[in-house]
Formats: C-alpha cells, sequence, structure tokens
C-alpha cells in the first residue's frame, strides 16, 4: 500500500489478508469498507459469499480460482509511473472520481476490471450519499448485476462528476 498526493493506491490481492480482521496493514490502521452495509444484506446477499467465508475462516477458504490473475501483471509495473504523473496533477482536496469510462444506459461509471481512483473528498461525498440512502442504494444493488455501474450511480447522485482517464485506465 502506497500513498501519494492524497491518493490511496490499493492491491487488492491483500484482500485475504485484510479480512483476517487484522487492525494494522503495514503500519496503517485497517477499516472494513463493508461496516456500515447491513448486515442482513450482507449475511444473504450472494456477492458476499467470498466476504462471509474469509471472515468466517480467513484466507484458508481462498482458491485460486477465487482470484484474478496470479499477482501484479508485468505492465502494471510500466502503468504505475504513468498513473503517478496523473495523480500529480489532481487537487486531492477536490472530488475525483476517475478511471476508463463505460455507459449502461444512460449511467456513466469507472469500469471495474481496469481499476478506477477515487479522491478523499469523493469517498466522503459518496459516503454520506449512501449513509442518506441507504436502504434504496442497497435495493438497487440487489437487483442490478453490475456493481461499478451501481457505485457509478450513487457517484453521480452525490454530485461527484465522472472523469475519463484513458489512456491512463484501460
Amino acid at each position: 500500500m502506497a500513498c501519494f498526493a492524497g491518493f490511496v493506491l490499493w492491491n487488492s490481492s491483500s484482500l485475504g489478508d485484510l479480512l483476517q480482521i487484522r487492525k494494522n496493514f503495514q503500519d496503517q490502521h485497517i477499516f472494513d469498507a463493508l461496516s456500515g452495509v447491513s448486515p442482513e444484506f450482507i449475511d444473504h446477499h450472494k456477492d458476499f459469499e467470498l466476504y462471509r467465508n474469509l471472515r468466517r475462516d480467513g484466507r484458508a477458504v481462498l482458491k485460486s480460482s477465487d482470484l484474478s490473475g496470479s499477482g501484479t501483471e508485468a505492465t502494471q509495473r510500466h502503468a504505475k509511473a504513468s498513473l503517478l504523473e496523473y495523480l500529480v496533477v489532481l487537487d486531492s482536496s477536490k472530488p475525483h472520481y476517475t478511471g476508463s469510462i463505460m455507459f449502461i444506459g444512460d449511467t456513466v461509471f469507472a469500469h471495474g476490471g481496469s481499476g478506477f481512483m477515487v479522491s478523499q473528498p469523493a469517498m466522503r461525498m459518496v459516503v454520506n450519499q449512501y449513509t442518506a440512502h441507504k436502504a434504496e442504494i442497497e435495493a438497487y444493488t440487489d437487483g442490478h448485476w453490475a456493481g461499478d455501474c451501481v457505485l457509478g450511480k450513487v457517484f453521480t447522485e452525490a454530485g461527484v462528476k465522472f472523469t475519463d482517464a484513458w489512456p491512463i485506465m484501460q
């Protein structure tokens, strides 16, 4: 995990470590990003099966098929330098939600598989939106097949505009 100009760069390969109820990882305090989601939603929705298993049994439940890829791809090393150059020109005190642009209907969002970037002010805005409209957002999530699209919709409703980061993110 590394910080750069007010942004956190996250490597999802550490998911298994974090879900072993650790409070710290590499000297950083860990917050459960799902702590505000309704327990009933987490306990019963099929998309949280891996999360439930990891919380219950830790990394022992992970199979290679649960993870995408075997680690960092060779191209990611080159992309990181470009990404850092991109981030340094952004004002981290402003709301930013940026990535590889996708649409489903009229909803614009960052393609989750390509990765995306969110500044702290943007994240605060989307958390406030989620907190104020939790039941509606969870119901919408339950009926939608693309979580990245749902997230994009919530960012838009929170007043955070999407910025396409092509070709940095693709």
